[in-house]
């Protein structure tokens, strides 16, 4: 017991000395190239289209998934910039479409949503961290995404697949903790938005990052 007591504190002694935590990490300026990556759930708020008083159109979506890669630079561990390409899919549960009365209506059945996006990202790191060694983030981003949606008829049992693309947005925030001098683990929250008209993207996920 008394060994494992003095090997635990060695390697507490070794990863303070190194730099793997606390203030001088959080304090110190660092410039330099990074790569990340982010995991998360991908929810898609439902949109509700009115073409007049008697037409709408619904859609629902299963909670999906989205990850992501990325190459940046850091600016004296404040300001990041960095190009991202991220996947996002979902399965979608159905698709009602009502002429105003009951016989009118008809459903279709969403197939996958899938959206390739490829983004230039710009991040403040907000100054503090002090005690806890916690660096709150956020950012911005636009550029292009493409989205691929298809669908299943059932009043007439056939297929579609629609394509879209076009320019895309999103605002990202989160809480960084760095478990050493090169590496970030994140919680992150980013909203994004492409093309599809009332279609909206909230990801909920951890991220990691590599400062070479």
């Amino acid at each position: 017991m008394a060994s494992m007591m003095l090997l635990g504190a060695s390697t507490a002694q070794a990863w303070t000395d190194a730099g793997c935590c606390y203030e001088d990490i959080c304090c110190e300026d660092q410039t330099g190239f990074y790569v990340g990556t982010f995991a998360g759930a991908n929810f898609i708020s439902s949109s509700h289209s009115h073409g007049g008083s008697a037409y709408q159109n619904r859609r629902h979506f299963n909670t999906g998934y989205v990850v992501d890669a990325s190459v940046g630079y850091r600016w004296c561990h404040d300001i990041r910039m960095e190009f991202e390409y991220a996947y996002r899919s979902n399965q979608g549960k159905h698709r009602w479409y009502s002429a105003g009365n009951r016989d009118g209506s008809y459903c279709s059945n969403h197939k996958n949503f899938v959206q390739n996006a490829y983004m230039f990202n710009g991040f403040y790191d907000i100054g503090g961290c002090q005690d806890w060694c916690i660096k709150p983030f956020v950012g911005a981003g636009i550029g292009y995404a493409n989205t691929r949606n298809g669908h299943h008829h059932n009043s007439n049992d056939s297929h579609h697949h629609h394509c879209n693309g076009g320019f895309a947005w999103q605002i990202i925030a989160g809480l960084a903790y760095p478990i050493c001098d090169e590496i970030d683990l994140s919680l992150e929250y980013r909203f994004f938005k492409a093309r599809e008209r009332k279609l909206y993207n909230n990801d909920v996920g951890v991220g990691l990052k590599y400062y070479f």
